[in-house]
């Protein structure tokens, strides 16, 4: 954002009450939120189990668990942060699952491989 735009918008939040002011944080907050939410990608224990296993020496990780553990959840955030690089997720909240990833600086190739239940079954 150019900075006469940014000390406009600023100027503008300085005349707001302390609880309008709160209220446009709040509302900002909760569209980056929206927009980036796997910067704020949150694992359960399971998950986090798995992610500390995930280093350099693994070249293929396969996750196996039952059904609702998380591996959709897991696999795509790990795609995802495979695919934007680690310094995508630097100082945000997601930053602490990432850091210690083997991920290489992008671009990454990254395939996707699961089975679809109607081609399976059959």
């Amino acid at each position: 954002m150019p900075a006469d735009k940014l000390d406009n918008a600023l100027d503008k939040l300085n005349r707001l009450s302390l609880e309008e002011q709160m209220a446009v944080l709040d509302k900002i907050e909760q569209k980056r939120r929206t927009d980036k939410f796997i910067l704020y990608f949150q694992p359960w224990q399971e998950q986090i189990e798995a992610i500390a296993k995930f280093t350099d020496d693994i070249k293929i990780m396969g996750l196996l668990g039952g059904n609702r553990s998380g591996k959709t959840i897991l696999g795509a955030f790990l795609a995802v942060a495979w695919g934007l690089g680690k310094d995508y997720f630097k100082d945000e909240p997601a930053w602490q699952w990432v850091k210690n990833l083997p991920i290489p600086e992008p671009p990454n190739n990254i395939w996707v491989v699961g089975l679809y239940y109607e081609f399976y079954a059959m």
